[in-house]
C-alpha cells in the first residue's frame, strides 16, 4: 500500500510539473515556436491541447527512463549497488509504468479528440469564409445592403454593397438609427419612418421602396427594403433586420417603359392622323384616337365595340375585306389610297398605311389614315391657279417675261410684245440686256447684281428701247423661284410703264409751282393741319393775319389760332369736320368762328374746309377770313333792322289801338243807327227796310273784319296770356275764319319767355301759315311748339303741293325774308324743306339763353 500511494503521489506530482512546465512553455512562446496557429487563437480551445502536449512529452520522457531502468543493461550496471533498494519498488515500479501509460493513451486521445475538433471548426470556418465570401459576391452583383438594428440600445449596423448603393468607402457602416437616417432621401423619410413604425405595430414585414442619397454628392438611388422585427417574449421589439436591393436602374427602366407607353398613347391618342385599332377577325374596332373622330364625326365611344361596316365608313367595304387579307398573308401595306365617308355622310378622300399586329394572341390591324381631300383640292386648285396664271399672264396689261438664270428670256406675254414691237419667237433666247435703251446699261447691270443677290427687284425705274428705237420708261418689278436646295430656277420680270406718268408728274409739278405761288400771293389765311390737328402750313396771310412766323406756328396745335368760343365746353370744328367725312365745306358754311393773333386778340372769322388723303394720311386746309369789318358792318345793319322792326310793331301797334278803338266803334255806332233807323221805317216800306237790312249786314262783317285786322296787326293774348294761348287763338280763329283744320300742339312754354322771342315765334307762324294758306292749296295744317330748357321749336307743314324753296326766295314775295331777319335778331335758326307734291315743313328755332342774353344787350 505504501507503494502505491507512493505511485499515486508521483502521478499527482507528475501532472502538476507538466501543468507548470506547460505554463511556462506558454510564457516563453515555446509552444508558438512548436505550431504557431496555436498561438493565434483566441478561443482558449487550443491552449488546452498545449498543456496536453506537455503532459504527454513529460510522460513519455519518464517512461523512457523507467524503462530504461528496467532494461538488462541499466540493471547489470546498477544491480549490485541497489539490489536490496529496489526489491521492495520494483512493484511499484510497475504500478508506475502502468499510470504512466494510462495517463499517456488518456491523453493521447484527448489530443486526437481535441485535434478532431480542430479540423472540424477549421473547415467550418473555412465553409463560413467561403460562405461569406460568395454572400458578399452576390450582395454586391446584387448591389444588396442587410442592415440590423438593436431597439435597445438605438446602433444599427450596414454591410455588404455600400460602396454601389450609399457611396460610402466600406462594406460595413456602424451608428446610430438617427445617423443613417440621413442617407434617405428628405421626401422619402416621413413615409419610411411610418411604415417602420405600421410594420412594428402590426406585426408585419416591412416593405418599401425609396430613394437613398449619397453623401459626398447627392446621388439618388432607388432601393427596395424588406425587413422584419424580432420581439422579446414581452411582446416588446428589440431587434429588426432585412435586406436592401438597389433597384434604381429597374425604375429606370420602368420610368422609360413607362414614358415609352406614355409617348405611344401620346401620339396614338394625339396623332394629327386617324390611327385605329381593328380585329383582325371580326372588324370590330378596339381602339381609335381623337384624330379619327375630327375625320370621320364618329367618337371613340361610338366606334369602338362596332365594325367600319356597322358605321359605313368605306365606300367601298370590299376595299376593307382585301386590306384584312392582304395583311393576314404577311404583305406590309403602304400608300393606300382609299374612299370613306364620314358621320354625316360626307365623301373624303384619304390615303395611309395599315401592318398586322398581335394582341393577346389576336392578330389586330394598326392602321393610319390621313385626309387627302384637301391636298387634292389643293391640287386641283393648284392646276386651276397654274391655268388663272397663264391667262393672267397673257391677259395683263404690263409687260411681263420669264428669264432663266443666265439672263435669258424664256417667256414672254402678249403686252410685251406688243410694247416692244417684237414677235414672241424673236424675244425668246434673247438677253435681257437687248431690250434696254443705251443710257440703261450701266443701271441695268447694277440692278442684275442686285438682282442676283436678293433675289427680288421692287419699282426700280430704268428705260427700255422698242423695236422702233422708241423709248419708254418703265417701273422694274422682278421675283425669283428656288428650288428646294436653294438654286435658282427661274425669275419673273413686270414692267409697268409709267411714261404718261412721267410726263403728268410734270405737269403736276407745274401746278404744285402754281398752287405754291397762288398759296403765297392769297388774301386768306391758308392753314393745313394733320389728323392730330398739328399744324403743317402756315401762308404769308396766315403770318400776317395772325402776328406769327410760319416757323412758329407749324408744329403746333390749330387751337392756339382758331376756337369756336373762348369756352372750353364748344369742340373744335376742325376736328368736329374731319369726324364727319366731309371733304370740304365752303365759307360761311361752318359756325363763326372766333381766331385769336399771337398778341392774345380775339376777332370773328368765316372759314372753309377741305380735305385730302395723301399717301393714306388725313390732311385738313382750312382758309381763313377775317370777318372783322364785315361782321361790325352786320350788327350795324342788324340794328337798323331791329329798329324798323320795332318801329313797325310799334306801327302796328298804334294802327291796332286805332282800328280797335276809333274805327271799330265808329262803325258799330253806324250799325246801331241803322238799325234804329230800320226800326223805324214803316211796315209798308219793305224795299228801304231790305236795303237797310243789308247796309247793316256789310257794316257788321266790316267791324269783324277791321276787329280781326287789329288782332293781327297787334295781339293783346300774346301780351297778356303768353305765346301759346295767343298762338292757339290765332290758329282757332284763322280755321274758322277761312274755313280750314289746323291742329295745333304744344309743350309747356315759359310764360317768362323775352317779349322779343314770343313776338318772333308768333310772326313767324302768322306768316307761315298765311303762306301755306295762300301757295300750298292744302286745308289741313299742323302747328307744333317743342320747348326745352336749352330753345323752342316751331314746326308748320301741310301737305299741299310743295314748291322749291331756293326760287321762292328769289321771288318778290318778302314773307321768307321777314322771317329770317325776324329769327336773326334773336340767334334763331330757319329752314324750310319741300318737294313738288310733297308738302312743306318751316322749322323755327330760337336758343333762349342766347336770345335773351341778344335781346338785353340791343336794349
Amino acid at each position: 500500500m505504501p507503494s502505491t500511494a507512493n505511485a499515486s503521489g508521483k502521478v499527482s506530482r507528475l501532472h502538476n510539473t507538466a501543468s507548470f512546465l506547460a505554463s511556462a512553455f506558454n510564457k516563453t512562446r515555446l509552444i508558438q515556436y512548436l505550431n504557431p496557429t496555436f498561438a493565434n487563437d483566441r478561443s482558449g480551445q487550443f491552449g488546452d491541447i498545449r498543456v496536453k502536449v506537455v503532459h504527454v512529452v513529460i510522460c513519455v520522457f519518464l517512461l523512457a527512463r523507467a524503462v530504461g531502468r528496467a532494461s538488462p543493461a541499466y540493471q547489470s550496471f546498477t544491480e549490485p549497488l541497489i539490489a536490496v533498494t529496489n526489491q521492495q519498488s520494483a512493484q511499484a515500479n510497475r504500478q508506475f509504468i502502468i499510470s504512466c501509460f494510462s495517463l499517456l493513451l488518456a491523453q493521447g486521445l484527448t489530443i486526437i479528440v481535441l485535434l478532431l475538433q480542430r479540423a472540424s471548426k477549421k473547415k467550418i470556418r473555412t465553409e463560413l469564409v467561403l460562405s461569406n465570401d460568395r454572400l458578399r459576391l452576390a450582395m454586391e452583383t446584387g448591389k444588396t445592403v442587410g442592415w440590423e438594428s438593436d431597439l435597445l440600445t438605438g446602433k444599427a449596423f450596414l454591410f455588404g454593397d455600400l460602396r454601389a448603393m450609399l457611396g460610402t468607402t466600406s462594406d460595413t457602416l456602424t451608428g446610430k438609427v438617427e445617423d443613417l437616417n440621413r442617407y434617405i432621401h428628405p421626401e422619402d423619410r416621413h413615409r419610411v419612418s411610418e411604415a417602420v413604425v405600421a410594420a412594428r405595430h402590426d406585426r408585419t414585414l416591412f416593405i418599401q421602396e425609396f430613394r437613398v442619397v449619397w453623401p459626398a454628392n447627392g446621388t439618388p438611388r432607388w432601393v427596395a427594403a424588406r425587413g422584419k422585427f424580432e420581439y422579446a417574449s414581452s411582446g416588446k421589439a428589440i431587434r429588426m433586420f432585412g435586406l436592401a436591393v438597389d433597384v434604381t436602374e429597374r425604375r429606370a427602366t420602368e420610368e422609360a417603359l413607362k414614358r415609352s407607353e406614355e409617348k405611344f398613347s401620346t401620339a396614338f391618342r394625339e396623332s394629327p392622323l386617324a390611327l385605329t385599332l381593328t380585329s383582325a377577325v371580326d372588324h370590330r374596332y378596339i381602339e381609335v384616337n381623337d384624330a379619327f373622330q375630327k375625320i370621320t364625326g364618329w367618337t371613340g365611344d361610338e366606334a369602338v365595340g362596332r365594325t367600319p361596316f356597322d358605321l359605313g365608313i368605306w365606300s367601298d367595304p370590299a376595299q376593307r375585306a382585301d386590306l384584312v387579307e392582304r395583311l393576314l398573308a404577311g404583305e406590309h401595306i403602304r400608300e393606300l389610297e382609299v374612299a370613306f365617308r364620314t358621320k354625316d355622310g360626307k365623301d373624303r378622300a384619304g390615303t395611309g398605311a395599315a401592318v398586322l399586329i398581335s394582341i393577346n394572341g389576336e392578330p389586330c390591324a394598326l392602321s393610319v389614315i390621313a385626309d387627302i381631300t384637301e391636298i387634292r383640292r389643293a391640287q386641283e386648285q393648284k392646276r386651276v391657279s397654274e391655268d388663272r396664271f397663264r391667262q393672267f399672264f397673257e391677259t395683263i396689261p404690263e409687260y411681263c417675261y420669264i428669264s432663266s438664270p443666265d439672263g435669258e428670256l424664256l417667256d414672254v406675254n402678249p403686252a410685251a410684245c406688243q410694247a416692244l414691237g417684237y414677235k414672241k419667237e424673236e424675244l425668246l433666247g434673247k438677253p435681257l440686256s437687248s431690250i434696254y435703251a443705251p443710257e440703261s446699261f450701266a443701271k441695268t447691270s447694277d440692278l442684275l447684281d442686285k438682282w442676283r443677290r436678293s433675289g427680288t427687284l421692287r419699282n426700280e425705274e430704268t428705260v427700255i428701247l422698242t423695236k422702233e428705237g422708241q423709248r419708254r420708261t418703265v417701273f422694274l418689278n422682278a421675283g425669283s423661284l428656288l428650288d428646294p436646295q436653294g438654286h435658282l430656277r427661274f425669275s419673273t420680270w413686270v414692267l409697268t410703264d409709267i411714261t404718261e406718268f412721267k410726263a403728268m408728274q410734270e405737269r403736276l409739278r407745274e401746278q404744285q409751282i402754281r398752287l405754291n405761288a397762288t398759296i403765297e400771293s392769297a388774301m386768306d389765311a391758308i392753314i393745313t393741319t394733320d389728323e392730330s390737328q398739328r399744324i403743317v402750313l402756315f401762308n404769308p396771310a396766315a403770318e400776317k393775319m395772325f402776328h406769327c412766323a410760319a416757323k412758329d406756328a407749324i408744329g403746333t396745335a390749330l387751337d392756339r389760332f382758331i376756337r369756336p368760343s373762348f369756352h372750353d365746353e364748344h369742340p373744335s370744328p376742325i376736328r368736329e369736320f374731319g369726324k364727319a367725312h366731309v371733304t370740304s365745306r365752303m365759307i360761311g358754311t361752318l359756325p363763326t368762328l372766333w381766331a385769336q393773333r399771337a398778341n392774345g386778340e380775339r376777332f370773328p372769322i368765316e372759314a372753309s374746309n377741305s380735305e385730302a388723303d395723301v399717301s393714306g394720311n388725313k390732311l385738313f386746309t382750312v382758309i381763313v377770313r377775317d370777318i372783322t369789318e364785315r361782321r361790325q358792318a352786320e350788327e350795324a345793319l342788324s340794328g337798323v333792322s331791329r329798329r324798323l322792326i320795332e318801329a313797325h310793331e310799334e306801327e302796328r301797334a298804334w294802327l291796332a289801338r286805332e282800328l280797335h278803338d276809333d274805327i271799330n266803334q265808329r262803325i258799330a255806332l253806324l250799325a246801331a243807327s241803322m238799325a234804329r233807323l230800320n226800326h223805324f221805317l214803316p211796315v209798308s216800306a219793305v224795299e228801304a227796310r231790305n236795303h237797310i237790312e243789308e247796309l247793316l249786314n256789310q257794316a257788321t262783317s266790316l267791324g269783324t273784319d277791321v276787329q280781326t285786322l287789329s288782332h293781327r296787326l297787334h295781339s293783346s293774348k300774346l301780351e297778356y296770356l303768353g305765346l301759346r294761348m295767343a298762338a292757339a287763338g290765332f290758329c282757332r280763329e284763322f280755321s274758322d275764319q277761312h274755313g280750314v283744320k289746323i291742329d295745333f300742339q304744344s309743350d309747356d312754354i315759359p310764360k317768362d319767355l323775352p317779349k322779343e322771342i314770343s313776338l318772333c315765334l308768333f310772326r313767324v307762324l302768322q306768316e307761315a301759315i298765311q303762306n301755306a294758306m295762300k301757295h300750298s292749296g292744302s286745308k289741313h295744317f299742323q302747328v307744333k311748339f317743342a320747348s326745352s330748357k336749352d330753345d323752342i321749336r316751331l314746326i308748320v307743314a301741310d301737305l299741299g303741293r310743295g314748291f322749291d324753296p331756293e326760287q321762292a326766295a328769289k321771288g318778290p314775295g318778302v314773307g321768307i325774308t321777314n322771317m329770317k331777319e325776324r329769327l336773326k335778331l334773336v340767334r334763331g335758326e330757319f329752314t324750310i324743306t319741300s318737294q313738288s307734291e310733297g308738302g312743306a315743313v318751316v322749322r323755327a328755332r330760337v336758343p333762349i339763353g342766347i336770345a335773351t342774353r341778344s335781346a338785353h344787350a340791343a336794349k
